[in-house]
Parts: structure tokens; sequence; C-alpha cells
């Protein structure tokens, strides 16, 4: 008569392969976490910079009198004629929104670090005159930067482009 069990050799064998099997597995899903947090974390980052543009291109939308500066923009919000500034500051590698005397952060250097902020303005056709001769008509505002993780750091590269809908108008109601 035969015996129609397993040796333990073939019984070690089975829980062997069992067991590199469930490592494999362990291992790709380990891998699959670490690489979706990663890709929140990017996420959250970029977020960051969009909102801030998003908020900066609201403002520019309404906003009217607008200077270029070395750093930035400046101009006056339609709504209240305060005087709003937009700039970079290269010691912070952040934006930096001044609205009267108060200033902050638009973007978080936690999640972003900005290296180059540029405006680039177009469309004034004479220094005297009315408001809509003179006024930018095409305002667009280029970012370049790192979005930062925990782990890996990519590089960004925004654009927005804007045209004031107060470029219009002949005159401002801010008193220009």
């Amino acid at each position: 008569m035969r015996n129609k069990g397993f040796t333990v050799l073939e019984a070690m064998i089975a829980i062997l392969v069992f067991i590199i099997g469930i490592g494999t597995v362990s291992i790709m899903y380990i891998n699959l976490v670490r690489q979706h947090l990663i890709s929140q974390q990017l996420q959250a980052s970029i977020g960051n910079v969009k909102l801030a543009l998003e908020k900066i291109w609201r403002e520019m939308k309404y906003g009217i009198n607008f200077a270029t500066t070395t750093y930035g923009i400046k101009f006056q919000r339609a709504v209240d004629c305060k005087n709003l500034e937009i700039y970079y500051d290269p010691n912070l590698k952040t934006l930096i929104y001044k609205l009267d005397n108060n200033t902050s952060t638009l973007i978080d250097t936690n999640y972003a670090e900005i290296n180059t902020f540029e405006v680039y303005a177009t469309g004034s056709l004479s220094t005297s005159g009315d408001y809509n001769k003179t006024s930018y008509k095409l305002i667009t505002l280029s970012l370049n930067g790192i979005a930062k993780t925990k782990s890996i750091n990519v590089p960004i590269n925004f654009q927005i482009s804007v045209a004031p809908i107060n470029s219009v108008f002949t005159t401002t109601s801010c008193g220009f």
C-alpha cells in the first residue's frame, strides 16, 4: 500500500513559494501606496500654485491703473480702489500679495518654491488720453519653480494671461 500524502520536503517547498508570492505582492502594494502618496502631495503642491494664480487672475481681471515693477505688478481694485501689488520675493522664493499695507504670501513655501516670476504687459497705445488708449490690453504672467513633495521635487512652469475688463472704458472709477 502506498501513502497518498505530501512529504515534508514538498510541504516546505509549497510554503516557501507561498511566502515568496505573499512577499512580492506586499512589496508591490507598499510601492503602490508610496506612489499614491507622492502623487497626492504633488497634486497638493500644484493645486496650491494654481489657486494662487486663479486669485491673481481674478484680481487683475477687474483691476485698473496697472503698472509693472521689477518683480511684479501694481494696480488698483476697481471695486474699492485699494492699491494692490503682487510681486516675487527672491529671498522667500514665493509670491507676495500686498493689499494697501497688508502683506501675505500667495504660495506656501512648503508646497512650492518659485524661482522666477515675470510680467509681460502689452497694448498701451499712448501715454495720455482716454484710459482705454493708455491701459494694458493683455497682461501675461510667467512663473517657474519647483513643486515639492516629501520625496521628490518636480519642475513647474505656469503662464496665465489676463485681459482686464476695465481697459475698454474711457475713464476709471478711481479717478484716473
